[in-house]
């Protein structure tokens, strides 16, 4: 229980499953097991095809996290069930980058040294969470935040992608265009249009 508990509390390792298969057969120690973070609590005697099953189905479903966090880059997100450690793992990593959008050296660098972590385990720990790697993570957010504007405060494409942190109209185009089909001007004008 302690063991869970501190590999659940420590963000370089909350991500990481743990099924408990325990003597331990108690309603309170079932209790006590999830409330220190364990995925999975099965009690012995135990059939070896049920843990791969439950084993599988915490893969499925944090591939499927990976999937929503890889996509959607916004703090509503967090509303999906995750631990507590990722949870605050990623509202510190979204809160840098809101704080740093229109800089256009964020770099997991800069995450290093505002999140407090290594750079190997950082990068380990936003694929795991994400499924991306930092620097498309970094990209794909600030590609977001280029649509909220795009819809809601209506600026130039010219000016939106400085805004955002990007360096070249011609790449945040061109990312812009891989990551949603459609060209910054394009999309501008069909929210617009939508909005009359």
């Amino acid at each position: 229980m302690e063991l869970t508990g501190k590999l659940k509390s420590d963000l370089r390792t909350g991500h990481i499953p743990i099924i408990l298969l325990t003597a331990r057969t108690l309603a309170e120690d079932m209790r006590e097991g999830y409330e220190t973070g364990a995925d999975d609590y099965i009690t012995k005697p135990f059939s070896p095809a049920v843990l791969k099953a439950r084993v599988e189905n915490i893969i499925r479903s944090r591939e499927k996290l990976k999937d929503i966090y890889g996509k959607q880059f916004s703090l509503e997100t967090l509303g999906v069930e995750r631990t507590s450690a990722d949870d605050r793992f990623l509202q510190k990593l979204y809160q840098s980058m809101e704080k740093n959008i229109s800089n256009p050296e964020l770099n997991l660098e800069s995450f290093c040294k505002e999140i407090g972590m290594s750079r190997a385990n950082l990068y380990r720990k936003i694929k795991s969470v994400t499924g991306l790697s930092p620097s498309t993570f970094i990209r794909n957010f600030r590609l977001e935040m280029s649509a909220k504007i795009l819809k809601e405060a209506r600026l130039p494409v010219s000016e939106v992608f400085v805004a955002v942190g990007f360096s070249s109209h011609a790449y945040f185009s061109s990312c812009f265009k891989s990551l949603y089909h459609i060209i910054p001007s394009e999309y501008a004008a069909q929210e617009h249009h939508k909005e009359e």
